[in-house]
Formats: structure tokens, C-alpha cells, sequence
């Protein structure tokens, strides 16, 4: 008769325990977690563990070292991710992070790790632990609009994980897409916009048991202007119940108010952070919530630093008569743009101020640049005063290319105005910059025209030829006209297919070949990147399209800045494309700057501030750098580009010095510097204290599992070197996209020539799926085993239910020795590798009984979990010889 608290089985639901007996049926729990009403003739009670060790000999001991060996190696990748299939070397503190991140369900953490840690990565070893967990079937990932078929590309190039993105033109009013795809990559801001339907359609779905937000400080809210439309649409989610669990990763999480973060970070748990709250202990709670890990601390497993060191060579150049004439009629353009802007009122201000800036801009990268965009604005007033129309281009590319930052989708609410009044307002026939700007404009136009080459190019050749005649070669410049200059030079000196380029749009026009002809180009920023990396081309040029999620480093070790931003924070993101890990070589990044240009000045001021500023750091934090980098990026692009058009005016009056100390009196100081102590100070962070519990173990420790399984299975494994090959057992075939059998299977993550990633074998692998699946049903939990050590692995958990979802688990593995009576634990990793090991032991002189200081060991351990409600549980005992 079946009792409460049997130990039972079922034919297809696996092994269970009876949580209460009805009329003719019980309800059953089983390992899955996946609680089932059954009836009484569909159950086999079994044995209970303790009377399974009294006759252990009995037992099939591969049967219980395979339960053994499955149930461990599912503990340790829930928890830490290391098993799941990936074609990349994982590292301890992406392992870390998603051990971090997975101790409760459902997960609620925002992780702001430093460019170039491997955000994806961390993802991807979360998404396969969930999905191997049973515990996240549906999941969304929110990126930038340019970033969605990146994160698609990458999840199932690594990880084999198939995403589907959402693009607009899947929308049917009479199909709701959301409601048919469980595993979906969308543009944010699409998402975000003001469309009824897609909207309802959105909460009319099943909840998302795991939410991804990539670049979430786009989720911002200020106590002036609000919240941000991606902001009000994740917590409309929120609210409506759609989000059971979210990860949020952002490089930048702090904007200089304490308000916005904890704005972010309520949407991480409402229930503990609140904007409008008391800050210090909000502070005092965030390690729970919130992980910060920078390069400085990053090792690999043998506690080696991961980055290579950095080495800054700034060099100078001198502009020619002609470039330094054009320079200064220029400027004087600037001012008497802006003293005639002061003579108006209303939005026409504000759109004379940008158009200047954005030159302004321009000129700090090339006078090419800047002399397209000005023949574009004189083009543009004489067809208005001539009346014709038509051919007036309203887009002012360059203008609005200086002005909008490619990766910048997190404008606020005042500066979204601002650029949307500048738009309407070059369009009127009425505006200008100045009285007589044409003739002005023609004037500056043909000095410019006189420019036949740049003295920035021409210090760009020299450096390359001098310093770097044979390796490959990274540049980076904020504008296409500069790009195409500078790709024109490359090819001259170096052939036509000595360069690729990566911008926003993927096109760029007017390349002067070695020939004198003119051509337009186009190329994938993917396609670029691969072209790159694999040394088919040797230089690259890119705008800031690669500044975030493009990695560069595979054949380069050489950053030459072509043009410096405004917003340092850009330099910063630059060179994380080829500091990253994988990086062979010390990195060397070359700055360009004239030191006779007003930009020159100021960004030497700015630059001492920021020395300050880590120095100001070092005196209490073990990170300066990474401290100095999360206050750069407290500021948005418009303070810069306010402090450098109004040092320019400063410059040109020679009291730049004075001006500049008293303008930035705020930036960097104490209020800066305690915000990110604050943040930092109370972040969760990997350091090599934490090196010791990341397990040791990799696809390879799979392989004694693998074979026993398949085993037991009644089939041959045939092993060719080290690949793997079986006919499928005919059990699994009550799954779709079972094969007949399979070939070449690998236990290693870097697939040689001829091999494919799809081959690599770990969990998330159906075939290895099954086999753990197989595992866990099998009846026995006890079994004989040669040597006088024995093994109690014990079951821990908090009984405590989050609103009815899934119960963390952790084992307790025990090794008693019988010789000397001594009780030890052993880390999982380090009990699997044990369990691969033993072997049966026919002797008749084994322990029956569990020791009462093993049992008294792990009820002690058993505390050290402060759960609120414990439970411990025998589960599995190999039995060694007293």
C-alpha cells in the first residue's frame, strides 16, 4: 500500500516522493520538481535510501554511480553554467557571475561589468543553466536596435541557443507573435514605441520567465523629465506580471543621480529599492542585486591576469599655412555665428548654437569633414534664394551625424527636443547662421578646397610606416567624410585591398582609389569584422558603430585614434574592442592631437581633471581606473559638447585656464566621487579570494557519465580518438529531432578542422540530455564500492515557496573514512571527478548504516545555508568496506 513519503517511480514521469495518498491515486513530487496526481497502479514504490545501503551489494552499482554522477553534474552546471555547451574557453568570473546571479529563483540582478568581460557569455551560461533546470522556458532579450542579430549570431554560434528576432514585418493584427515564440531577441526602442497592438499583444502573452535587458541604462528616469519610453515600457511589463525574472547588464549604471539608479534598480526588485527611498540603505542591501567586476581583477584559472598592459602614445602634429588660414577663419565664423545667435530668441537659438557645434565637431576630425558638410549648407541656401526647391537636401548628414552620436539611443526628453526644433528649423528659408552666410560660406569653402592634404593623414602614414610597417592595424574616427579620406590614403600607400571600414549605415561614398576614380562602398559591419580578424585585409577603420559589441582583438594589438571625441568616455569604449581577452600582445593606442587648436587646449585641461579625479580614487579603492571610467560615464554627450563650445569662445579671449577651473568646479568632485564609492563599495565582485570555489571541472570530466550511460542503455559507444559515436537507443524517439544515431561527438569546446560546434557534447546536448533523463530514473540510490572510503551525498534545499516557483538545490558530498573514523567534505567538482573513479566492490563487509558523525556533519553544514526553512535529505550512499 502507498504511503505519504514513499519513494516511488513511474513509468515516464521518473523517481518520486508522495507528498499525500487519496482515494485509488497520490500526489507525487518528482525530481523534476513537477508535482502530478497519479494512480496507485502507475507507481512502483521503492525502497527508502537507508534500507537500499543495508543490502548495497545487491544493487547494479553503475546503475547508482550514473544517478550518482547525473544528479552531481546537474548541481554543479545549475549553479555554475561550466558543463553547458559552448565553443569558447569559459572563465572563472563569467562562471562566477552566473553562480552569483542563479543562488535564488527567480533571478533579480543587474550586472555592470567592464567592456570586454564577456556580457554574452555570462548570458549564455545562464540561459542553458535555466533552461537545463527546467526553470526558464520563455525568454526575451532586449538590446539596441543594431545589436539584435549580434546577440542572435553570437548565442547560437557559442552556445548553440536558437533565438528568433522580432522584426516589424512579423506583425499580424490576427496572429500574435508573442504568443507563439518562447525564445525571442527584439530591438528595445521598437519595442518601447507607442504601438497599441504590438503592445496589447505583448501582455496578452504568457509571462517571460526570463527577461534580458543589454545596454539597460537606456531604462532611465530623472526626477525632472521622468522616465524614458523603454523605462515605462519594462515596467508596465512589471506590473502586469510578464517578468518573473530579469538579468539587466549595463556598462554605465550610474548617471550621476542617485534618483536614476535606484530608478534602475527598483526595476531589478521593486520590493527593496525605491528611488524615493533612504539611499544609504538601499546601499547597504545592493550586493544582493547588483555585481561590478572590472579587468583589473579578471584571472584565468590559474589565477594569471587576464589583459594585456596598455601603453598610451600621444602624438602631435602641426597644421600647414593653408590649414592653420582655414583653422582661423573658421573660428571666426564659429563666434560671429554665435553673436548673431545671440540676437535672436525662441528655438532658432538652440538650432544655430547646434549647427555651429557640429562643425565645430567636424573640424576636430578632418577639414574634410567639415568643408562637405559647409558645401552641403551653401548648396542648400542657394537653391533656396534661387528658388529651386527641389533641389534643397533637408538631411544634413554632417550636421546631424556631429550632433547624434550612432550609439547614443539614451537622449533624454531635452535634448530629443532640441535635435527634433534643429531638424525643423534647417528646413525654413529663413534660417541662418549669419547675415551674408553664403559669402561667408563661399569664402571658407575655398580655402578648404585648397587643402589637398591633411597633416593629421599624413602624421597617421608616417606612424604606421615608422612604428607599425607590418602589423594590423585599428583606427577609429568619429565621421564618414574622415573615414573615406583616411581609407583613400590607406589604399594609395598600401593597395586596394588593404583596408575594410565599419560605420552606422554600412556605406561609404567618394573612396579615391590609387587610380584617381572614385568609389562608392558597402559592407556588413559582421562581414568587416570577419575580414578583419582573419588578416585578409590589414587595416580597419571604424566610426563608433564598433565602439560597443564588436570584438577586434584576434590579429590586432594597434589603436590609432584618428580624430579624439569630445566625450572620453568614447576613447575608453574604443580600445575595449582590441583589450579584451583572447588579446595576445601588449596593446599600444595612439592619439593624435594639434596642439595649436583650441580642442587640443581643452582636452588637455580635461584630461588633467580626469588624472585628478583617479588619483582622488586611488587614496581609498583598489580600482581607480574603473572607478574613473563609471564617473565619465555619469556624463552624457551634451556636457561635452557645451563645455567645448563654450571653451572655445574661453580659448579664443586666452582665459581658457581660468575659465575651464571655474566651469567644471563640479565634475569629478567629492558628491562624484562618493556617489561611485558608494556603488562600487557595496557591489558583489569577483577577486581571486573567490578562485577557490569555481569549480575545477570541464566537458572532459563528462565523459565517464557518457559512457556508462549509453551503456546501461544497452547500446556501444565506438570512440575514434576522442570522438563518439552510438546508434540511438530506441527509448528516446518520443522526442521530435531525435536522430538514428550519432557521430563524432567531442568533450572539448575548441572543434578542430572538420569538426563542427555542433559536435561539442555537454549538457544542453540532446543526446546528453537524454542520458542524464535515463539517470534519474533509475531505481537504485546505493551500491557497493571497492576501498574503505564511503560516500554520503546529501540533498539541501529551502523548503521555503517563492509564490509557487522552482527550489533551489545544493548537494552535500561526505566522504567517510572507515579506517581512521573521520568524517570530510569534498567540493562537487571534486566528488565527481572521485565518482569517475571508483569501482564495484563484491566484499560483504561493507557499512550498512550511515555513520552518526556523517549525519551529524551534514545536519551542522546544513546551517551554514541560512535557509528559513531547511530540509536535508540522503539521497545517494556508495558504501566502501568498514
Amino acid at each position: 500500500m502507498i504511503q505519504e513519503n514513499d519513494k516511488v517511480k513511474h513509468a515516464t514521469l521518473g523517481i518520486g516522493s508522495v507528498d499525500s495518498v487519496k482515494q485509488g491515486f497520490a500526489i507525487v513530487t518528482f525530481e523534476n520538481e513537477e508535482t502530478r496526481k497519479c494512480p496507485f497502479d502507475e507507481l512502483e514504490v521503492l525502497k527508502d535510501i537507508y534500507s537500499e545501503l543495508k543490502d548495497a551489494n545487491k544493487s547494479n552499482p553503475d546503475e547508482v554511480i550514473a544517478k550518482t554522477q547525473s544528479a552531481i553534474i546537474q548541481t554543479i552546471n545549475n549553479k555554475w553554467g561550466v558543463f553547458s555547451r559552448s565553443n569558447i574557453d569559459l572563465l572563472p568570473h563569467q562562471l562566477w557571475v552566473c553562480n552569483q546571479v542563479l543562488k535564488e529563483w527567480p533571478v533579480r540582478y543587474l550586472v555592470a561589468d567592464d567592456v570586454g568581460l564577456g556580457k554574452t557569455i555570462e548570458a549564455g551560461l545562464m540561459i542553458w543553466s535555466l533552461i537545463s533546470s527546467k526553470k526558464a522556458h520563455r525568454i526575451l532579450i532586449l538590446t539596441p536596435a543594431p545589436l539584435t542579430f549580434q546577440w542572435q549570431e553570437r548565442l547560437i554560434n557559442m552556445f548553440d541557443l536558437t533565438f528568433d528576432v522580432f522584426t516589424t514585418e512579423q506583425e499580424n493584427s490576427k496572429v500574435n507573435y508573442w504568443k507563439g515564440h518562447s525564445h525571442v531577441i527584439a530591438s528595445f526602442p521598437t519595442l518601447a514605441m507607442d504601438n497599441e497592438q504590438r503592445r496589447s499583444q505583448i501582455l496578452e502573452s504568457e509571462p517571460w520567465d526570463l527577461v534580458i535587458v543589454d545596454e539597460a541604462h537606456h531604462m532611465n528616469a530623472t526626477e525632472r523629465q521622468g522616465k524614458t519610453l523603454q523605462y515605462q515600457f519594462f515596467e508596465e511589463l512589471e506590473q502586469a506580471g510578464k517578468v518573473i525574472s530579469t538579468i539587466l547588464f549595463t556598462g554605465t549604471p550610474h548617471r550621476g543621480f542617485d534618483f536614476g539608479f535606484f530608478s534602475l534598480m527598483k526595476l531589478v526588485n521593486p520590493n527593496v529599492f525605491d528611488p524615493k527611498g533612504d539611499y544609504s540603505t538601499q546601499f547597504s542591501k545592493l550586493s544582493k542585486y547588483f555585481i561590478r567586476n572590472n579587468k583589473q581583477n579578471t584571472v584565468d584559472m590559474d589565477g594569471n591576469k587576464l589583459f594585456k598592459p596598455i601603453h598610451q602614445h600621444p602624438q602631435s602634429f602641426s597644421y600647414t599655412n593653408k590649414e592653420a588660414l582655414f583653422y582661423e577663419e573658421l573660428s571666426d565664423f564659429i563666434e560671429e555665428g554665435k553673436a548673431y545667435a545671440l540676437s535672436k530668441s525662441g528655438t532658432v537659438v538652440n538650432s544655430i548654437q547646434l549647427v555651429l557645434i557640429a562643425l565645430q565637431k567636424l573640424a576636430s576630425s578632418s577639414i574634410a569633414a567639415v568643408t562637405s558638410a559647409l558645401e552641403r549648407r551653401k548648396r542648400n541656401l542657394l537653391a533656396i534664394r534661387d528658388n529651386k526647391l527641389k533641389e534643397v537636401d533637408v538631411s544634413y548628414k554632417e550636421l546631424y551625424e556631429a550632433l547624434h552620436d550612432e550609439n547614443d539611443e539614451d537622449l533624454d526628453e531635452e535634448e530629443s527636443a532640441i535635435l527634433r526644433e534643429f531638424e525643423k528649423e534647417c528646413k525654413k528659408d529663413t534660417f541662418q547662421l549669419m547675415e551674408n552666410e553664403i559669402s561667408n560660406l563661399i569664402s571658407l569653402i575655398d580655402l578648404g578646397k585648397q587643402i589637398t592634404h591633411e597633416s593629421r593623414i599624413d602624421q597617421i602614414i608616417k606612424i604606421v610606416e615608422d612604428d607599425y610597417p607590418n602589423e594590423n592595424v585599428l583606427f577609429f574616427t568619429e565621421y564618414k567624410k574622415t573615414q573615406s579620406l583616411l581609407m583613400s590614403e590607406l589604399m594609395k600607400k598600401w593597395g586596394p585591398d588593404c583596408v575594410t571600414f565599419i560605420n552606422g549605415d554600412e556605406t561609404l561614398p567618394d573612396v579615391i582609389m590609387p587610380d584617381g576614380s572614385k568609389k562608392d562602398f558597402s559592407i556588413k559591419r559582421t562581414d568587416a569584422a570577419v575580414k578583419f580578424n582573419e588578416s585578409h585585409v590589414r587595416f580597419l577603420i571604424s566610426t563608433e558603430a564598433a565602439g560597443e559589441g564588436i570584438d577586434l582583438q584576434k590579429n590586432c594589438h594597434v589603436l590609432i585614434h584618428a580624430d579624439i571625441p569630445w566625450n572620453p568616455m568614447r576613447l575608453h569604449q574604443r580600445v575595449g574592442r582590441i583589450n579584451r581577452y583572447g588579446q595576445k600582445q601588449d596593446v599600444d593606442v595612439i592619439t593624435l592631437r594639434n596642439p595649436d587648436t583650441v580642442e587640443s587646449q581643452i582636452w588637455t585641461k580635461l584630461e588633467l581633471k580626469i588624472m585628478n579625479i583617479t588619483k582622488a580614487f586611488s587614496a581609498g579603492m583598489s580600482d581607480p581606473d574603473d572607478m574613473m571610467m563609471l564617473v565619465l560615464g555619469m556624463q552624457k554627450n551634451k556636457f561635452y559638447d557645451d563645455l567645448y563650445s563654450e571653451g572655445f569662445s574661453a580659448a579664443r579671449k586666452g582665459n581658457v585656464s581660468s575659465w575651464f577651473d571655474s566651469r567644471e568646479k563640479t565634475f569629478g568632485g567629492e558628491q562624484a566621487i562618493s556617489l561611485i564609492s558608494n556603488m562600487v563599495g557595496n557591489a558583489a565582485k569577483f577577486n581571486l579570494e573567490g578562485l577557490p570555489d569555481v569549480p575545477k571541472c570541464d566537458l572532459k570530466d563528462l565523459k565517464n557519465f557518457f559512457k556508462r550511460a549509453i551503456s546501461l542503455q544497452g547500446k556501444r559507444l565506438t570512440i575514434n580518438e576522442d570522438k563518439y559515436s552510438f546508434i540511438t537507443p530506441k527509448e528516446w524517439f518520443n522526442e521530435y529531432g531525435i536522430k538514428p544515431r550519432y557521430d563524432n561527438l567531442i568533450f572539448r569546446r575548441k572543434p578542430k578542422e572538420g569538426e563542427s560546434a555542433k559536435d561539442i557534447c555537454g549538457v544542453g546536448h540532446i543526446a546528453f540530455d537524454k542520458c542524464l533523463d535515463f539517470a534519474d530514473t533509475l531505481p537504485s540510490s546505493a551500491c557497493c564500492i571497492k576501498g574503505n572510503v564511503s560516500y554520503f551525498i546529501y540533498k539541501a534545499l529551502n523548503q521555503k515557496n517563492y509564490s509557487g516557483d522552482r527550489i533551489n538545490k545544493d548537494l552535500i558530498f561526505l566522504a567517510f573514512d572507515s579506517a581512521n573514523n573521520t568524517v570530510s567534505e569534498m567540493k562537487l567538482d571534486d566528488g565527481l571527478k572521485i565518482i569517475n573513479t571508483v569501482d564495484k566492490n563484491e566484499a560483504e563487509n561493507f557499512v550498512t548504516e550511515v555513520p552518526d558523525s556523517v549525519r551529524n556533519f551534514a545536519e551542522e553544514r546544513l546551517k551554514t545555508f541560512n535557509y528559513d526553512l531547511p530540509l536535508l535529505e540522503l539521497v545517494y550512499a556508495l558504501s566502501g568496506e568498514k
